[in-house]
């Protein structure tokens, strides 16, 4: 039950912002892997942080395209192919206004993955859990603007970052879509709320304390 988390919120809304089931894995693994429920995600070691390892592009939810347009977003719950997730590059961020910053990111509806990002090293105890929500007016942003690597590398805890839909597609309060849900738009914010299911139903597999998270917030994000 996503209230029984004890989540803290950061006051720190403008702090890091661009910080450039198994246990955890193995010191040193080339192609660091995660078991979960629906297959091995395999990740990768940070480049210039070797006792980082990442998983990024982790699908969070069911992709909100077609008929799922403009729906409270729904678990994924599709078997890895081949039963495992290729998981060492994020995925496409949500459709947005395109910027010099952005221009590296590639863009799709199929938009709703997360990053999780841990020390190599496994932890005698579960360890704290951070999760980053970016900011950007909620027309731009992504959750590969934050670099996780560097920020595990300096702290005993993992971090998470996370994409919800933006623009019309996110935030569209429109009559119609109110008549047939009851809802003011706000499919963004339910984006974020079922991220943050996910990381209490899997981050102990990565070796992370589903009971301690800290919600990182910049700006638009808080």
């Amino acid at each position: 039950n996503l209230a029984t988390m004890k989540l803290i919120i950061s006051p720190l809304f403008f702090s890091f912002p661009y910080l450039a089931v198994s246990g955890p894995i193995q010191p040193h693994a080339t192609n660091p892997t995660i078991s979960t429920t629906l297959g091995n995600i395999e990740g990768a070691v940070c480049p210039g942080f070797p006792d980082v390892a990442k998983y990024e592009g982790i699908p969070y939810a069911q992709f909100p395209i077609g008929s799922l347009r403009w729906k409270p977003p729904l678990p994924f719950a599709t078997k890895y192919h081949h039963g495992t997730l290729k998981a060492s590059a994020p995925g496409a961020q949500c459709p947005q206004v395109q910027s010099s910053l952005r221009s590296a990111f590639p863009q799709g509806e199929d938009c709703l993955f997360l990053n999780v990002y841990i020390p190599v090293k496994k932890s005698k105890t579960l360890l704290p859990v951070r999760v980053w929500i970016h900011g950007g007016g909620f027309v731009q942003g992504a959750g590969a603007e934050c670099a996780g690597c560097p920020s595990v590398n300096s702290t005993d805890t993992i971090f998470v970052s996370l994409n919800y839909r933006l623009g019309a597609l996110g935030f569209l309060a429109h009559p119609a879509l109110f008549r047939r849900d009851h809802t003011t738009g706000n499919y963004g914010m339910l984006d974020v709320q079922a991220a943050l299911r996910w990381v209490e139903n899997n981050i102990k597999a990565f070796g992370g304390d589903p009971t301690k998270v800290l919600l990182h917030c910049e700006s638009a994000g808080a």
